[in-house]
């Protein structure tokens, strides 16, 4: 069986590797960039990827950065709230531990070394600088299979929205990211890498432990709401990106004047090199999985081609992981059977997908615009240890928030059940 894979991100990558190492299957990945591109190009995202996603890395062998990068061992919140004057704030502030730890590795490593590893595997090929829709209705055909997961790349708009699925028409946030050194611990924080989510009216800023090209570091990322005082990101006028110092100054200064708490932490900070910045803003959108390129051929959405969401929860890269543990499961299952890779195999395999997305897409949309319950819920978890680590544990396991996080009834019917319990 002969299978193609369009993109070399998490979702394809993580495919490709796991299709690679199945009996009777040949894989060829095609990516815009080669390794040596990826990694000398500015940062690509943040990530982080939760317990159950670094099980699959390790079965499939591909755990290459482990031992290098900082467990992430638990989650905390920091989060104004109305009517307390800044210099007391944040006035919610816990954490609480993951069950299982987490990790962040730069993509630009990881994805130029998965893409090395892929070329001495027998049965595997990669080609770079692919790019345009019509290579992709020329080659189709010599394949039993076509995975797209380029979310970056042009195919995405051959892709059709599900308006049903999706909820939105435009960016709900404005996205700023810098890989530093010199973050100073938390006076708040414990005594091993845990990520710090900090809540203000104007957006979100998280800090995350990793691993960049250069050793450990700090991910600062913030989410700004459109046209707020957060959104101060966008290039000169003439100019396509902001220059590495410019950029860096306008996210301290963004610190000191809307996250207080966090800027003496931060006042420090480098950048770990000069392309470790990215700023920019997309439409969270769900896609139809299936796209006719020919009268003969379809090809299959993996990843964030298939389901694109807002990175408020963390959960793209994790999310990835899972859809690609179900396209290599479901592929096993179909070549043990003896079925064809038809239409139908591959809409009940997205509907596979969906079926795990779906609960990470309602928790970034809920972060989104929390309603008054969830912000109450939030609250709780300050007095209620049990609160904190369901919370917590739900980033990893969305899927957990199904029955009380979104049911105003069920969960103040849960936390009156702690509280009377406590």
């Amino acid at each position: 069986m002969r299978v193609l894979v369009v993109g070399a991100g998490q979702a394809g990558l993580a495919t490709a590797c796991g299709l690679a190492q199945t009996d009777g299957v040949e894989v060829t990945v095609m990516s815009h960039k080669t390794p040596d591109e990826i990694r000398k190009g500015h940062v690509l995202s943040t990530q982080v990827i939760f317990g159950h996603g670094l099980a699959f890395e390790r079965e499939l062998g591909i755990n290459f950065w482990e031992e290098k990068t900082p467990d992430i061992g638990g989650i905390g919140l920091s989060a104004m709230a109305p009517g307390v004057p800044m210099e007391q704030q944040p006035a919610i502030d816990w954490w609480a531990p993951l069950e299982l730890t987490a990790q962040s590795v730069d993509q630009r490593i990881k994805f130029a070394g998965l893409l090395e590893y892929l070329k001495g595997l027998p049965g595997a090929t990669v080609i770079t600088n692919f790019t345009t829709s019509g290579e992709l209705a020329r080659t189709a055909g010599k394949y039993d299979l076509v995975l797209v997961g380029a979310g970056k790349s042009e195919l995405v708009k051959m892709f059709g929205r599900d308006d049903e699925r999706s909820s939105y028409t435009k960016p709900q946030r404005a996205l700023s990211v810098v890989y530093v050194n010199g973050v100073e611990p938390g006076a708040t924080d414990p005594d091993h890498p845990i990520v710090r989510f900090n809540a203000t009216p104007w957006g979100e800023l998280f800090m995350i432990p990793g691993l960049t090209k250069s050793g450990p570091c700090h991910i600062l990322f913030i989410e700004a709401r459109p046209d707020g005082p957060l959104d101060r990101f966008e290039p000169d006028i003439g100019e396509r990106i902001l220059s590495p110092d410019e950029h860096l100054r306008r996210f301290k200064d963004a610190l000191r004047e809307h996250f207080p708490w966090q800027y003496e932490r931060c006042s420090k900070a480098e950048l770990t090199d000069p392309t470790a910045y990215l700023a920019g803003r997309y439409v969270p959108t769900i896609r139809k999985p299936l796209l006719r390129i020919d009268a003969e051929h379809t090809v299959l959405a993996i990843g964030d081609v298939f389901v694109q969401q807002d990175p408020i929860a963390g959960q793209g890269a994790n999310m990835a992981t899972w859809n690609a543990k179900v396209v290599v499961d479901a592929v096993r299952e179909r070549l043990q059977e003896g079925g064809p890779f038809d239409d139908a195999w591959k809409l009940a395999t997205a509907e596979r997908q969906w079926a795990i997305a779906q609960h990470s897409v309602r928790f970034s949309n809920t972060l989104l615009d929390p309603p008054e319950y969830v912000l109450g819920a939030l609250g709780a978890a300050g007095q209620f240890p049990d609160v904190r680590r369901w919370l917590v544990n739900g980033f990893a396991q969305p899927s957990d928030f199904a029955d009380r996080l979104y049911d105003p009834a069920a969960l103040q019917q849960y936390l009156a059940g702690v509280a009377g319990a406590a």
